[in-house]
């Protein structure tokens, strides 16, 4: 019973929410340049404060770069409903804005290694999850290889665990797993 609930912990921590970072980059010049750095060469979505859900408070942004009184970026918009290869929209319309640093409230940086490392502990687990229900559940009777419904439930768990990293590597690697800085 305990090794249940262990799992099932484990599997809520490893499904959660993306990893939250409260950072001070107005007072605290080595957060701002630890984001400075995080954010170089990445995409990522600026979410304006004091704005209403669902108004237009969230930008797509490139280039961004935190100072302690504004951030200056490359604000994206995508023209229509072009889509690239992966899903990505494609971005042609550009412009280089500033924006007061205080008017900022988080920043969603995507980012594909870290990804693919939670995309593969996700899959094992719940592939081994449902594999050894899988492998309960159909056990028939004793044959050469399994004698018993704790076998079958292992061998699926097994097999299953190990599909479903290889699916959730691959998964993680095109998703990507998103960081959320939020200022204070």
């Amino acid at each position: 019973m305990r090794t249940a609930v262990a799992l099932a912990a484990f599997g809520l921590v490893l499904c959660g929410c993306a990893p939250v970072h409260r950072v001070d980059p107005v007072t605290s010049t080595h957060e701002r340049e630890r984001l400075n750095r995080v954010l170089q060469g990445r995409r990522a979505s600026v979410e304006l404060v004091g704005m209403p859900e669902g108004s237009g408070s969230s930008l797509r942004a490139e280039n961004i770069r935190v100072a302690a009184d504004s951030t200056s970026m490359t604000l994206l918009r995508k023209p229509g409903k072009s889509r690239a290869l992966m899903g990505e929209p494609i971005y042609r319309v550009r412009r280089d804005t500033t924006l007061r640093t205080s008017v900022i409230g988080r920043v969603l940086v995507r980012r594909s290694p870290s990804g693919a490392i939670l995309g593969l502990l996700r899959g094992a687990l719940w592939g081994a999850g449902a594999g050894a229900l899988l492998g309960a559940v159909t056990y028939g009777g004793p044959d050469l290889i399994v004698d018993s419904p704790a076998v079958a439930a292992g061998l699926g768990a097994i097999v299953f665990g190990i599909a479903g990293a290889g699916v959730g590597l691959v998964g993680g690697l095109i998703l990507g797993a998103t960081e959320v800085y939020e200022f204070q």
